[in-house]
């Protein structure tokens, strides 16, 4: 009896004993566990902050451009309404006439962008008199590319326009023609002609405007000429144009007539345009945003 006592006895300490050995082992395990679980619930969170900090920034740095863009917007918007108010007190005139290269029996108005014939002389005495027939020339010329100039000349029926070489050398009755380097229209009455040239032509409407253009061409072996076309600016419709030469300094003329009323340079539409121009980025943006290229087969 007390052997069998014995045996029961150290069967029941093993029992104990492994019990408590896998509940040890239990609780380490559960323990690992919970810190595993911690650890990483603390790393979601951490990463989640950091996605939260970075987004954030992003915001706010797209909050701070769209600002900064805003003021540059009102910027651009208050430069454009001081351009639209500068249009209007200081237009632009593309032919500004000059009046040292013009007869004393003219008058020039203050702004230089009318001429009238006038039987009285000006106070001044002009120390260039080019012509005795009343020719007023622009103050700059041209020797190439485009240039468009309007002059209106109402109901006058007596009047000639066009381009000539800028020379201080004239002789005051030289003859306006091709030769001497004269190219132009004249309207006198109800017919046209170009200078000097006896054939004449009419116009079923007769400008109040009319456009002058002064541009290059080439012909088909590459040789540059130069164009001078009369249009009416009302409806930009060309009606007389001539070719000449390349490669001379050529300058606006109007000659305005005895029975002429004023003739007056008409100011040009000017266009304001505000030109974006894309901030820099830095490397990393400019290699995002570039075309990826393909992958070799």
């Amino acid at each position: 009896m007390l052997l069998r006592h014995c045996v029961t006895s150290s069967q029941a300490q093993r029992t104990e004993r492994k019990i408590r050995e896998e509940f040890n082992k239990l609780q380490q395990f559960l323990k690992k566990e919970e810190e595993s679980r911690i650890a990483a619930l603390n790393e979601e969170q951490k990463e989640k902050r950091g996605k939260m900090k970075r987004k954030m920034r992003s915001i706010s740095d797209r909050l701070r451009e769209v600002e900064e863009r805003m003021k540059d917007d009102d910027v651009s918007f208050l430069q454009i309404q001081n351009w639209e108010k500068m249009k209007d007190i200081c237009p632009y005139y593309p032919v500004i006439l000059d009046p040292n290269a013009a007869p004393p029996d003219v008058f020039i108005s203050n702004d230089l962008t009318s001429v009238t014939s006038c039987v009285q002389r000006q106070d001044e005495h002009n120390p260039l008199p080019l012509h005795t027939n009343h020719l007023v020339l622009g103050t700059v010329g041209y020797s190439s590319g485009s240039q468009t100039w309007d002059i209106e000349v109402g109901n006058s029926r007596h009047w000639s326009l066009g381009v000539c070489l800028g020379s201080e050398e004239r002789s005051i009755v030289q003859m306006l023609n091709p030769a001497d380097g004269f190219w132009g229209l004249r309207r006198d009455g109800d017919v046209y002609r170009f200078l000097k040239i006896s054939a004449t032509f009419k116009l079923k409407t007769n400008p109040q405007v009319v456009r002058v253009t002064l541009g290059d061409c080439y012909d088909k072996k590459g040789v540059w000429w130069r164009n001078v076309i009369f249009s009416d600016a009302t409806c930009n419709s060309p009606f007389a144009y001539f070719h000449l030469p390349a490669g001379m300094e050529l300058f606006p003329f109007v000659i305005p007539e005895k029975r002429s009323g004023p003739l007056r340079i008409v100011p040009a539409k000017v266009t304001v345009t505000i030109e974006q121009v894309e901030e820099e980025r830095s490397l990393p943006e400019r290699h995002r945003d570039s075309p990826k290229k393909p992958k070799a087969v």
